[in-house]
């Protein structure tokens, strides 16, 4: 802690030391320095003042001269002489400041002492010094500028001959812009010619005379300067026009050129086929307005041109609308015969129609003079037009994604119903093989070819489905019909040859039967000759006729059969009832009569069976048959 406190203590020794043995020291130096800067001052102010005086002389004769040139730099140099004058002014003088001495003793601290405000006398009067030092040396800048421009003054001849050539420079330049125009084809450049010819004569005569500058009086190159000055203003605004002219028509020229080209994309796109009288007025009046406009371009009307254009381009604008929407709506057209919604259609058409039918009314009554703008009542009346076929577009692209759609939508559902038509189509070929000429094969096949050609077609492809659906359903009736036949009337023909056997057993001791039992075999033989023939006909109709046939010999099989049946039960009958009648007379009966007679009768009885049996007829069997009975019911009656 102590040692801090002794370094503390050294320092501030060190310090005030320094304060109080180096500090005057510097002051005395100070001192002694100012007053040699003051002598030094005093010369620099008398030599800027002293120079002053003379570029003020100097400069007298050109402030009578009028020409701009002149003028600017008379007015340049005066203010800078000026601002020099005012800067002396706000010097003080170096005489008038406090300049204290140090007295010749050993130490400064001694004097200051003695005198302490001399320590801020010396510090002011340094401050003071170094003040006047710069507005010095500012001053000498400023004369330096002002001598250069002096010079300038006096090196104007040769300026004005520079300038001259530079104009005659520009001048080419202008004339090589004029010939740019005329060489792009625009023509009424009189006026600028004009003027340009009339200022390159002023300008070589004015180069001519400066040609000589050293024996140019001040008041010639003053007169000369105010020529050269109105020569350049002149070529100013040439310069400036002519590259107002040059901007105009590049810019016309590019919007022009995008104009035509524009123009002629939509031309290109005109259906030659199909171009309705107010598209023709249309683009008849935009040929004409572009006519109009390179004949404005050539005048240099260029503000005109560009208002005509800006009219063209909403009348091409227009004109691509009418084409688009025509084509949109005219392909839409070709789906009219095949749409689901022929109204929106026919209703669309009718709208295109009446557009173009105001279109070309509204062009017809079209009066104007040539170059002259479009009128804006006719312009807002074109672009409800173009709306309207903008909209026309918009409902025509529905439409035709509309039909999409439903022709999707109606070919999915025609696959489905192809798909069970054809099911059903291969369900009846496993039971009965078709020919193709066979007429449910030809409405199948021809459908099967209208849905070729009814790709894309909504009506076509909805009326198809329609007509799968219902032909499916006519072969499946068919088909259920056919196969019900074929199970019945084929049990029917397996079971025939037992019937046969059946009926052959019945009438197998009857002679006069064996007409029926001839029959039946007959129905049956035909049965099976037809039965072969059913599966390989390939043709429905004839099929059914086949089965039609079986059925029908079937049934001539059952009547001759029925006949048989009856015929046989009525023989049964009267047998029965012989056998009966001889059971009881050989019975109870037997005891009182004679047997004698009895066996007589019996043995008459069994000739009788036999002569029916072997009778032709079923007539004559019937008779032996009663004649049988009638001797049996004499043996009851005693007869």
């Amino acid at each position: 802690m102590s040692e801090s406190l002794l370094g503390i203590l050294l320092v501030t020794l060190l310090f005030l030391l320094i304060l109080v043995g180096l500090l005057p020291e510097v002051l005395r130096w100070l001192a002694e320095r100012n007053v040699q800067r003051r002598q030094q001052l005093v010369q620099a102010v008398r030599r800027l003042e002293q120079e002053l005086r003379t570029l003020s002389v100097q400069l007298d004769p050109f402030h009578s001269l009028q020409a701009p040139q002149y003028r600017r730099i008379d007015d340049e140099v005066t203010q800078l002489l000026a601002q020099v004058q005012a800067e002396r002014e706000a010097m003080a003088a170096p005489g008038a400041l406090p300049f204290p001495r140090v007295t010749a003793v050993h130490w400064a601290i001694q004097h200051f002492a003695a005198y302490p405000r001399d320590a801020g006398r010396i510090l002011y009067t340094w401050q003071r010094l170094r003040d006047m030092q710069r507005m010095v040396t500012a001053g000498e800048a400023v004369l330096a500028a002002a001598h250069q421009e002096l010079g300038r003054l006096h090196q104007m001849p040769q300026q004005f001959c520079q300038d001259s050539q530079a104009i005659l420079q520009q001048l080419q330049q202008v004339r090589d812009r004029l010939q740019q125009e005329r060489g792009a084809g625009v023509t009424a450049l009189e006026t600028w010619e004009e003027e340009y010819g009339r200022l390159r004569r002023q300008a070589v005569q004015l180069n001519q005379q400066l040609q000589a500058t050293e024996t140019i009086s001040l008041e010639a190159a003053d007169a000369l300067g105010q020529a050269l000055n109105e020569v350049e203003a002149a070529l100013a605004r040439l310069d400036q026009g002519t590259q107002q002219l040059q901007q105009a028509r590049l810019a016309l020229d590019e919007t022009f050129q995008r104009s035509s080209k524009t123009f002629a994309d939509v031309e290109a796109r005109v259906d030659t086929t199909r171009v309705p009288e107010g598209l023709h007025l249309l683009l008849g009046l935009i040929t004409i307005l572009h006519e109009e406009t390179a004949v404005l371009r050539r005048n240099t009307q260029f503000p005109q041109a560009t208002a005509l254009l800006a009219d063209s381009d909403a009348l091409i604008a227009l004109a691509a609308e009418v084409i688009a929407a025509g084509r949109q709506v005219q392909g839409v057209l070709p789906l009219l015969a095949d749409s689901l919604t022929p109204q929106a259609i026919a209703t669309l058409h009718q709208q295109l129609q009446r557009s173009e039918d105001e279109l070309a009314d509204r062009l017809e009554q079209l009066e104007r003079q040539p170059a002259e703008v479009l009128p804006r009542p006719l312009l807002a009346v074109l672009r409800d037009v173009q709306t309207r076929m903008q909209q026309m577009q918009v409902e025509a692209a529905a439409l035709q994604q509309a039909e999409r759609d439903a022709a999707q939508r109606l070919a999915r559902d025609l696959n489905q119903a192809t798909t069970e038509l054809n099911r059903a189509w291969q369900a009846l070929q496993r039971t009965l093989p078709l020919a193709e000429g066979d007429l449910l094969a030809k409405k199948y096949h021809g459908l099967l070819q209208q849905r070729r050609e009814a790709q894309g077609r909504p009506l076509p492809l909805q009326k198809l489905v329609a007509a799968a659906r219902e032909l499916t359903a006519d072969i499946v009736t068919s088909h259920d019909y056919l196969r019900l036949r074929f199970e019945n009337l084929g049990k029917l023909v397996r079971d025939y040859p037992q019937f046969v056997s059946a009926v052959e057993q019945d009438a197998a001791q009857w002679r006069c039967l064996q007409t029926q039992v001839a029959q039946v075999k007959e129905c049956a033989m035909g049965i099976q000759q037809v039965w072969q023939k059913v599966k390989g006909t390939g043709w429905l109709d004839e099929t059914h006729e086949l089965l039609d046939e079986v059925k029908q010999l079937h049934q001539r099989a059952q009547t001759a059969y029925t006949d048989l049946e009856q015929q046989l039960q009525q023989f049964d009958n009267i047998v029965a009832h012989i056998e009966r009648t001889i059971d009881y007379v050989q019975g109870a009966a037997g005891e009182m009569m004679d047997n004698g007679r009895i066996n007589r009768v019996l043995g008459m009885v069994d000739m009788q069976y036999d002569e029916a049996y072997r009778a032709a007829t079923c007539e004559q069997a019937l008779a032996a048959l009663q004649r049988a009975e009638s001797f049996v019911n004499g043996l009851v009656t005693g007869a």
